[in-house]
């Protein structure tokens, strides 16, 4: 039988039985020692108490409906907000370009090909806009 060292390459298989009980000693020592550097606080180890709350109808109700109570003015700003946007609805369909023709007509003509079509729509706003957000369908 050959001899071994504990710090051996040899799988435990291919060992004696004496040589896997030191290999399993060193092992188990091993597991025992201390790490060097690390500090034995409940912080890095994991241990500290988590909070762990009880649900019941007691407590989730009242929750439920706070939440709900402070999620009313949220709402009537947002309804008041969206209220007071102002709409002008222009179509320029059948607007004129500069040659004379439609840009309607021009498009449809167009075989494939880009075609440009400029054309000039007046439009009068008929009260005062605080601001102005253009958007062309």
């Amino acid at each position: 039988m050959t001899t071994t060292t504990p710090y051996s390459t040899e799988s435990p298989k291919s060992l004696g039985v004496s040589e896997r009980c030191l290999l399993c000693e060193r092992v188990a020592l091993f597991l025992t020692e201390d790490p060097p550097n690390v500090a034995d606080s409940a912080f890095k180890q994991q241990r500290l108490p988590a909070w762990q709350p009880i649900l019941t109808a007691g407590t989730v109700l009242p929750t439920f409906f706070v939440i709900g109570v402070a999620f009313i003015p949220i709402g009537i700003g947002m309804l008041w907000f969206s209220d007071n946007v102002k709409e002008l609805k222009v179509d320029y369909t059948d607007c004129k370009g500069l040659d004379g023709s439609t840009c309607a007509d021009v498009v449809q003509d167009a075989e494939g090909g880009q075609t440009e079509c400029f054309c000039n729509l007046e439009f009068d706003l008929e009260e005062d806009w605080e601001v102005i957000f253009m958007h062309l369908i």
